[in-house]
């Protein structure tokens, strides 16, 4: 798998967007709904691995469910031992394209995403980039006044 920032000629490059759930079907759901909206201006394909963290497959059937309608292609893994780091690299192995990037399941990006990510590296010749994770609630959190819990 090659991570070398893109060159815009003929060739369309791919991404990989790696997703580690673990027991939150209706955030994995809509994480993939949004993910399907992504725009690509033509300029890249793109792909989906998700990483099940739980030994139950509780994933599974939202990925089979979605993939069913979808058109974004989908890989479903199961990685049973909870461990964060060997889920990420189940969805690393799982993984095909030029680029890989990560999405927490309790996330969900704008429309322009992965746009905005491939265009930086090419613009910069990098092999890699981040973006800021803003903060959206379904519902107001609790307010804790700085009290562990």
């Amino acid at each position: 798998m090659s991570l070398t920032p893109p060159k815009m000629n003929n060739e369309t490059r791919h991404i990989c967007v790696c997703i580690c759930t673990y027991k939150r079907p209706k955030l994995l759901l809509r994480l993939l709904v949004e993910i399907e909206k992504q725009e690509t201006q033509g300029l890249f394909t793109y792909s989906v691995v998700v990483a099940d963290n739980d030994g139950a497959r509780s994933a599974e059937p939202i990925v089979s469910q979605f993939t069913e309608a979808s058109s974004v292609p989908v890989v479903y893994c199961m990685q049973p031992e909870q461990n964060i780091g060997r889920t990420r690299n189940m969805a690393v192995e799982n993984a095909r394209g030029d680029f890989i990037v990560f999405i927490d399941d309790d996330e969900f990006p704008v429309n322009h995403w992965l746009l905005d990510l491939f265009k930086t590296c090419n613009a910069h010749e990098v092999d890699g980039v981040l973006g800021p994770v803003r903060r959206h609630f379904d519902e107001q959190p609790p307010n804790h006044q700085g009290k562990l819990l």
